[in-house]
């Protein structure tokens, strides 16, 4: 896939999580230009699809940013620690999307040099002309959901968790009365 569009599809991502909590334009921008820095290896030297396309990077440095600022910002702002969760959001869907339509993603190198991909599946109503049920571009976008959903219920918990200062049984029950 293109670096444009991994660029929009981010920001897209972005603003979808910015219905639930107001985040600035201007940072969802930062964050998306952040995920499509992945595309660096094409550029240079490195592994194609393999230095940092993997999840070593797409899972460490959000986590890591989560972590330092679950530890040192205070408990009235839980705004680092969503924004760690979005660039994870971010940089996860840039990875699957790739790996439909990009082909090849070496995704735990470099312990290991074997590529995956996810194979275009369609499904035809019927086979007397192309009318797809289900497609590739349907299926990106069933799994980004659903890493979105996640991403908007881990970041109601920490809320509740934090802000309003409820246990975690109840931060847990609040958060999923908000996601249904």
């Amino acid at each position: 896939m293109d670096t444009l569009f991994h660029l929009v599809f981010s920001v897209i991502v972005g603003l979808a999580i910015c219905l639930k909590r107001k985040h600035k334009i201007s940072i969802l921008i930062a964050l998306a230009s952040l995920s499509i820095l992945v595309d660096i290896d094409h550029f240079f030297w490195f592994e194609t699809r393999g230095t940092f396309h993997n999840i070593f990077f797409i899972f460490l440095i959000p986590l890591t940013l989560f972590a330092v600022s679950y530890i040192y910002e205070n408990k009235k702002s839980i705004r680092l620690q969503t924004y760690s969760l979005l660039l994870f959001v971010m940089l996860t869907g840039h990875v699957i999307t790739d790996m439909f339509y990009g082909g090849i993603v070496k995704i735990f190198y470099p312990l290991s040099t074997v590529s995956y991909s996810f194979p275009n599946y369609t499904i035809l109503a019927t086979s007397e002309f192309y009318s797809p049920i289900i497609a590739g571009d349907g299926l990106i976008l069933l799994i980004c959901s659903i890493i979105l959903l996640s991403v908007i219920f881990i970041e109601d918990v920490i809320y509740h968790f934090e802000i309003k200062n409820e246990s975690k049984k109840k931060a847990l029950r609040s958060a999923f009365k908000n996601l249904v």
